[in-house]
């Protein structure tokens, strides 16, 4: 009989971002045009370039009116004609003689009221009244990153000639394709492979396809799945000769699932994946279809302890990634950085922050006390000036002002200020100063 998974959750899949169609290669980077959904505005010709991966091509030059900081500048010059240039390396004319530029619109700041300018049929026109044409966009070949090659959300580095991606806690990978789960690690590959495939390539990194045993295990999959490719993922499961569910060990399934009464043909081959048609339910298909898949692994000691400064170390699929949960105050892949803590600056008042393991001091300003240098020393509170004369504070420092003009300077004792601080004449007056 069929098997109905009936583990739902109404997870949207995401459409991976249009690459497009290639044009030309122009003073250095790579024109496209993009498909767009909506009115074809300047502003929605940059939703698309940048959801795309690209950059948006200024109009022209920073001459040019059309041209804003929400534009990059990629060595167009043609102010009024934004894609000529490109137009002509691709059919040695202007774009509304070329047919390859019908329907595609490009970015023009503060014009016709927001729209973009473009090409329908041979002529230009403006995209008021035109809805789902073509983003006109540009990518740097030189820029690694500019394909957004790193998952979950995470920044990716331009090298010199590669990419790295900085993962949060809890991923690794080259791309930040490998999330850490209720002590499981789960390997989301792009690659499209049958069952067969998928699971010896699975079983070569030491772990296995994955397997659904509880819903919050599914949801995390499936949003994880959402938030990357968008495509339909195996599992491990498959059906075996009796129609009975079966986890990638070969072990019976368990769990909240259903037998419907329908009957699949004889002489089948059905394995599950979580379809991304269906809102990541799992259904039952072909062994034999291309799909990407998820490797699993449980997440264990490290064989070899990699971790610095007491960081504690786990790995999966054989050591080959590993873990540092790292103590308070340091941080990095191994826990080999020092966090700084005096990097936010918390130290007040001209204060000098001085960083340790986890804490920070800062030494005050002369006037100054707290943890932070918060607070201001109020002197006048604290010492009495002599013959009742005013006092008046200043931060660093304090004055005792005489009421009347005196005929002689006064002169500084040992009993003028309070220990640790230094009087200096001011004419009848004085000032004490903290050292």
């Amino acid at each position: 009989m069929w098997v109905v998974l009936i583990l739902v959750f109404g997870l949207a899949a995401g459409p991976a971002s249009p690459t497009g169609t290639f044009l030309a290669t122009y003073s250095g980077y790579d024109y496209f045009k993009v498909p767009v959904s909506g009115q074809m505005s300047s502003a929605n010709v940059k939703v698309t370039c940048d959801a795309a991966g690209y950059v948006t091509p200024c109009p022209g030059d920073g001459n040019c009116p059309y041209s804003s900081a929400d534009c990059v500048q990629t060595g167009l010059t043609a102010c009024t004609f934004p894609m000529n240039e490109v137009s002509q390396v691709l059919c040695g004319d202007h774009p509304w003689q070329c047919p390859a530029f019908d329907g595609v619109y490009s970015f023009m700041a503060d014009y016709s009221s927001g729209f973009a300018y473009g090409v329908e049929s041979g002529s230009t026109t403006v995209g008021n009244n035109q809805y789902d044409r073509y983003a006109f966009c540009a990518r740097d070949p030189d820029d690694d990153c500019a394909s957004n090659p790193c998952w979950f959300g995470t920044t990716c580095v331009d090298g010199n000639s590669d990419f790295s991606c900085d993962c949060p806690k809890g991923f690794e990978g080259k791309k930040c394709e490998i999330a850490a789960f209720s002590g499981q690690c789960y390997q989301f590959s792009p690659d499209a492979l049958s069952h067969a495939e998928a699971r010896q390539a699975c079983s070569t990194k030491n772990g296995h396809l994955a397997d659904v045993k509880d819903g919050q295990q599914q949801s995390f999959i499936a949003s994880s799945i959402a938030a990357t490719t968008g495509a339909s993922n195996w599992l491990g499961m498959k059906l075996q000769h009796v129609y009975t569910l079966a986890y990638s060990d070969d072990s019976p399934a368990q769990g909240p699932l259903q037998i419907s009464a329908v009957q699949p043909p004889a002489q089948c081959d059905f394995c599950v994946l979580l379809d991304s048609s269906n809102s990541f339910q799992a259904e039952p298909t072909s062994c034999t279809e291309h799909h990407n898949y998820i490797c699993q692994s449980d997440i264990q000691s490290c064989g070899q302890h990699v971790c610095q400064n007491g960081g504690n170390c786990t790995s999966c699929f054989g050591d080959s990634i590993f873990f540092c949960d790292c103590p308070d105050g340091f941080g990095g892949k191994s826990c080999e950085i020092n966090i700084n803590e005096c990097a936010s600056n918390p130290c007040q008042n001209g204060g000098t922050c001085h960083d340790d393991v986890n804490s920070y001091r800062c030494r005050c300003l002369p006037g100054y006390v707290g943890d932070n240098c918060e607070g201001d020393v109020d002197w006048c509170s604290l010492v009495t000036c002599p013959f009742d004369w005013t006092c008046q504070d200043y931060g660093p420092h304090f004055t005792c002002l005489a009421p009347f003009v005196r005929k002689n300077n006064y002169r500084c004792n040992s009993a003028s200020c309070p220990d640790g601080m230094n009087c200096i004449e001011d004419g009848a007056s004085f000032s004490c100063w903290a050292n």
